[in-house]
């Protein structure tokens, strides 16, 4: 099953509907972000990629407003995730 609005809404436990044109858009970018790492021929139905996707569009929602630090930055655990699939994803 492929990740949906209402998936990632459940996962960042967002219960507003006025972000919900920006979260697909997230949503959308999240999905070719991690097809152009993972591979076009990567199944994005399983529990990791789909973790990955959900998670990094929490975090470019949560991110979208400039702050100062690391915020721009992807989160060690959805890097971790995207390395670690693709050398699974690769043998």
């Amino acid at each position: 099953m492929a990740v949906t609005l209402t998936d990632v809404k459940d996962f960042a436990r967002i219960e507003t509907d006025a972000d919900d044109t920006i979260l697909q858009t997230m949503l959308g970018a999240a999905v070719d972000h991690v097809q152009a790492i993972l591979g076009p021929d990567t199944s994005l139905e399983s529990d990791r990629p789909r973790l990955i996707i959900m998670s990094l569009t929490a975090h470019w929602y949560e991110a979208r407003t400039p702050t100062e630090g690391n915020a721009r930055e992807v989160p060690h655990h959805i890097t971790r995730l995207l390395n670690t699939t693709r050398t699974w994803e690769q043998q």
